[in-house]
């Protein structure tokens, strides 16, 4: 399935992603926990985003780390949208597209507190 920037996906918890087919669409969405971008990467950006079920390893090429570049800098709360990519035992989404939800984490505090 090819990459279509109109079609909205369902956001999978991330634990779901290794019960996927190789190069399968997803939607993940978690707290960004780790972002490196070392010197020898030629230009990639490695993250990892977590969600109450696990960890995800995220692959952000160059070209989408400039057009992301305020979200990945300032954001605490990561959508990604992306490609699987299986390579024994570990499990990569390539990021096709980052969006900022931080602005959630405010609604999911009052939300949470009204529990107590």
């Amino acid at each position: 399935m090819a990459y279509n920037d109109e079609k909205i996906l369902p956001i999978l918890k991330i634990s779901k992603l290794s019960q996927l087919p190789q190069k399968s669409i997803v939607s993940i969405a978690g707290l960004l926990v780790i972002k490196q971008r070392p010197i020898t990467a030629n230009g990639v950006t490695f993250l990892s985003i977590e969600d109450e079920s696990g960890t995800a390893n995220i692959i952000c090429w160059e070209h989408l780390y400039q057009k992301s570049r305020g979200s990945l800098m300032i954001g605490n709360l990561l959508k990604i949208t992306g490609q699987i990519e299986k390579n024994a035992p570990l499990v990569n989404v390539i990021a096709k597209k980052i969006m900022d939800l931080s602005y959630m984490l405010t609604e999911i505090e009052q939300i949470s507190s009204g529990l107590d």
